[in-house]
C-alpha cells in the first residue's frame, strides 16, 4: 500500500490524501500457465495521460490477471511477451475535447485487455571489457556493452465500458538504439542515444480523460552520456506528431536526471517538466550476500530451506 498525505488540516484532509493498495498472488491455471492475480484500489490516484497531462482516478477497485514470459529466440532476435485482462468500477472526470480540466463525472465499469511482445534484434555488438572492478566495473553494476540494436514492441489493447462504448488499439512501438564506449576512461567513454516513437490505429474512444488514447503517433529522443568520472547525465523526450489529434507537437514525457554512478551505488537528482515533479533517487547494488567466504568463513551453495522473500 501506498498513501500520500499532503495536508493535515481536517477541512482538507479528505482531499490531500492519496491512496493505492494491491494484493498479488501467483495462481497456477490450465491453459493460462502460472498468472499473477492483483486485487487492487485507489482513492485520488493520479496517473499521466501523454498530451492530456495529470488526470486524476477518484476511486477505483477491481482485479486483473497478467503474465510475463520468453518466447524461444530466433538466430539473434531476442523476444518476450506480456498479457494483462482486468476488470474495475472507476470513478473519473470524463473527456472533453480541448479541456482537460473536465468538472464532469463518469462512474463506470471498464474492462480492459493488453498484450504486447518486445523484441531486440542486435544489429551490431561490440566486447565488454574484462570484469574487473577496474575494468568493465569501474562505474557501473552491469558491464557496458557497444553495440546498435533496434527495439520493437507490436501491441493490443481494447477496452469496454459500462456505457457500451468502447476504445481499440493496434499498433507497435520502438526504435534503434547505440551505445558506444565503455564508461571507464575518465572522460566522455559513454553514450547511449535511443530514438523511439509509436504509430497505432484506433477505434471508438474512452468515455474517461485517464486512459483517453490520443498519441496515435509519437516521436521521440533519449541520451545517456558520461561527463566526467562517474558523473553522468541522462534525460529524454517525446512529442506527439499526430497531425489529426489535435494535439500536435505537445510533450508526452519527459524527464532529465544527473546522477553519480558506481558499481555498488547510483545517486541522482532528477526533474521532469512534464509531469512538474523532481527529487533525489538512491539505488544500491550487490544484495545477494551470501556469506563472507575464505579465508573468514567456509561457505558452500546449499540446497536448504532459505528464509526471507
Amino acid at each position: 500500500m501506498r498513501t500520500d498525505v499532503s495536508s493535515f488540516s481536517e477541512q482538507n484532509l479528505s482531499n490531500a490524501t492519496r491512496v493505492v493498495g494491491e494484493i498479488l498472488e501467483p495462481l497456477k491455471l490450465p491453459f493460462l500457465g502460472t498468472p499473477l492475480a492483483r486485487l487492487f484500489g485507489a482513492y485520488r490516484f493520479r496517473t499521466w495521460n501523454g498530451s492530456l497531462g495529470e488526470q486524476d482516478i477518484y476511486s477505483a477497485y477491481g482485479a486483473s490477471l497478467e503474465k510475463q514470459a520468453s518466447l524461444p529466440n530466433f538466430g539473434k532476435l531476442e523476444s518476450s511477451y506480456f498479457w494483462r485482462a482486468g476488470i474495475g468500477n472507476y470513478q473519473s472526470n470524463d473527456f472533453i475535447s480541448g479541456n482537460n480540466e473536465s468538472n464532469n463525472f463518469a462512474d463506470l465499469w471498464r474492462a480492459n485487455f493488453y498484450g504486447a511482445i518486445r523484441a531486440n534484434w542486435p544489429l551490431w555488438s561490440g566486447k565488454a571489457l574484462p570484469l574487473t572492478s577496474e575494468g568493465a566495473y569501474r562505474y557501473s553494476g552491469v558491464a557496458i556493452v557497444p553495440g546498435l540494436s533496434l527495439n520493437f514492441v507490436p501491441f493490443l489493447n481494447l477496452s469496454a465500458y459500462g456505457s457500451g462504448k468502447s476504445q481499440n488499439l493496434v499498433g507497435i512501438s520502438g526504435g534503434p538504439v547505440i551505445t558506444l564506449g565503455h564508461f571507464n576512461k575518465p572522460m566522455f567513454d559513454y553514450t547511449r542515444l535511443s530514438l523511439f516513437g509509436s504509430l497505432a490505429a484506433k477505434s471508438g474512444d474512452s468515455p474517461f480523460a485517464f486512459d483517453r488514447y490520443v498519441d496515435t503517433a509519437t516521436l521521440g529522443v533519449g541520451l545517456t552520456q558520461q561527463l566526467v568520472g562517474p558523473l553522468v547525465l541522462d534525460g529524454a523526450v517525446s512529442y506527439n506528431v499526430a497531425g489529426n489529434s489535435g494535439y500536435y507537437g505537445d510533450v508526452t514525457n519527459s524527464y532529465v536526471e544527473l546522477r553519480w554512478q558506481r558499481r555498488a551505488y547510483e545517486f541522482g537528482f532528477y526533474y521532469s517538466p512534464y509531469t512538474g515533479i523532481g527529487g533525489i533517487r538512491v539505488k544500491l547494488n550487490d544484495f545477494g550476500f551470501r556469506g563472507t567466504g575464505l579465508p573468514f568463513v567456509p561457505y558452500e551453495p546449499t540446497t536448504g530451506v532459505v528464509l526471507g522473500p
